[in-house]
């Protein structure tokens, strides 16, 4: 599957105001109010994941509802099966993973070509993640897949913080790092691009060790807290996901920010 690569272009999408995105985003669903009537089934067809985030994570719910608890994360560009739509939502399989759900229509495209050619336009680069330390009681597991590295930090106990990374190369900010010195209307833009997916979010920013920033976007729901961190190194995109089933803590969120502190990125 090719990943959308030119997706990943977070800091073009902060300069060039691409704020519309957060007005597509739906009023919350009550996850005991749900309509299923209003799907229609359709003959199977191919779609994409399209992020709203740089090279993100699209949640594949188990209802039709942001409400509703999130069943598997699906990489940016991943490929699934529809089966059947309402306005808003879509029922659909992830292909590599086999689960079944629901997302937000608004986070599937069915044009591949488009992605596929603006990939080949870009330089490849062969990179890889290297990290200082693994936090005590995860495992961790990497993925590579067109260009882009996926990595999956899973606790011990299944209550616990999960956290998915992605990373990939953006050659139109070769050399650019983002820094904590975001004007306050490109900080907006750039929550806008972020909170597009979140019913009620909470935008900060926080900093690595080594000062590079980290804008992190959070939100309560009826199943548990999740998070989105996203940042640029040396023209590399990397966005981080935090799911837990319970409330997320300061502690968790600082461990998140240990995790992009200890991250390398190191050119093949």
């Amino acid at each position: 599957m090719m990943k959308k690569l030119t997706a990943l272009l977070l800091a073009l999408t902060i300069l060039t105001g691409a704020a519309a995105l957060a007005e597509e985003a739906k009023a919350p669903d009550s996850i005991l109010d749900i309509d299923y009537g209003a799907f229609a089934q359709v003959e199977p067809y191919v779609a994409y994941a399209k992020s709203p985030a740089a090279g993100g994570f699209i949640a594949l719910h188990w209802a039709p509802s942001r409400d509703a608890a999130i069943a598997h994360h699906m990489n940016d560009g991943g490929e699934v099966i529809v089966f059947a739509l309402s306005d808003d939502w879509a029922q659909v399989m992830d292909s590599e993973s086999g689960y079944i759900g629901f997302v937000q229509a608004q986070f599937l495209t069915q044009d591949q070509s488009a992605a596929a050619e603006a990939d080949e336009e870009k330089p490849y680069i062969d990179f890889d993640i290297k990290m200082d330390s693994i936090p005590q009681n995860y495992s961790y597991e990497m993925e590579e897949n067109a260009g882009m590295l996926f990595a999956t930090f899973t606790p011990e106990n299944p209550a616990d913080l999960y956290l998915y990374v992605s990373v990939a190369y953006s050659p139109d900010f070769a050399g650019y790092t983002l820094k904590n010195e975001l004007s306050e209307e490109e900080f907006a833009r750039a929550a806008a691009v972020l909170t597009a997916g979140f019913n009620d979010p909470a935008t900060e920013v926080r900093e690595t060790e080594h000062g590079t920033a980290l804008i992190t976007v959070t939100e309560n729901d009826a199943q548990g807290d999740h998070s989105d961190i996203v940042t640029v190194w040396q023209g590399y995109v990397i966005h981080i996901t935090l799911q837990k089933a319970s409330e997320l803590t300061e502690e968790d969120m600082a461990l998140a920010t240990k995790i992009a502190s200890d991250m390398w990125i190191v050119e093949q």
